[in-house]
C-alpha cells in the first residue's frame, strides 16, 4: 500500500466509520434510555382511549345547541 493510499484510508474512511459508529451509539442510547422516560412523562396526560363516536357527536351537538 502506497503512502497516498494509506493517507486516504486514514483520513477519509476511518473518520466516517468512527462518526457513523458514534451516531449509531448515540441513537441507540437515546432509544434505550431517553425516549422511554420522555414517553412515560407525556403519556400520563393523555387519555387511555380515544373518545367514541357517540361522545364526539354529543359534544358537537352540545356546542351547536349553545
Amino acid at each position: 500500500m502506497s503512502f497516498g493510499q494509506t493517507f486516504r484510508v486514514a483520513i477519509y474512511k476511518e473518520p466516517v466509520m468512527v462518526w457513523s459508529l458514534m451516531m449509531y451509539t448515540a441513537a441507540l442510547s437515546y432509544a434505550a434510555f431517553v425516549k422511554p422516560s420522555l414517553h412515560e412523562a407525556h403519556s400520563k396526560d393523555l387519555p387511555k382511549a380515544p373518545p367514541s363516536l357517540q361522545e364526539v357527536m354529543a359534544g358537537i351537538q352540545a356546542k351547536l345547541n349553545k
